[in-house]
């Protein structure tokens, strides 16, 4: 059996010098790790401690070091539905677990909808799923009453 390119599966033609030749004029050595000076498995135990490392620790057992404040809506007019992101800045003053952030992002997106803004509920939501994150260092992160990055907690 041929295939397109010619090669003939019944039996190579080629030896194993032949392909260790042929990756040394394209550049690549299959003896030497892909990224030079750097081997596979120091990469693994990299990605295994990061990963370790990302664990929640359990919940608050105090008030935040930081005394409540609020901006409102961060970086959206206030208007009509300022009282909805006061009370989310007050849940997120507090931090806890991935599930209380999720659901506070939810009830702001209701309360701004309820308002009678649902395409605009839909906007903040976002903004605060993707710029909320708590590991982000920002005033208004996930937990923004404590030290960063603390703020996710695995239980409430």
């Amino acid at each position: 059996m041929t295939f397109s390119a010619g090669i003939s599966s019944a039996g190579s033609n080629y030896s194993p010098s032949d392909v260790a030749s042929s990756h040394s004029l394209i550049g690549v050595d299959p003896h030497r790790p892909s990224i030079p000076g750097v081997h596979m498995k120091w990469l693994l135990i990299l990605f295994a401690i990061l990963i370790g490392g990302c664990s929640h620790p359990p919940g608050p057992q105090h008030l935040p070091e930081k005394p409540f404040h609020s901006d409102g809506c961060s970086c959206f007019p206030d208007l009509d539905y300022g009282d909805c992101c006061v009370e989310h800045d007050r849940v997120y003053w507090w931090g806890g677990t991935p599930d209380q952030r999720r659901a506070a992002d939810a009830a702001l997106q209701q309360c701004i909808a309820a308002k009678g803004r649902p395409v605009l509920s839909h906007v903040v939501y976002w903004g605060v799923r993707i710029g909320g994150h708590g590991w982000l260092p920002t005033p208004w992160r996930w937990g923004f009453g404590r030290s960063w990055p603390e703020g996710y907690y695995s239980k409430p």
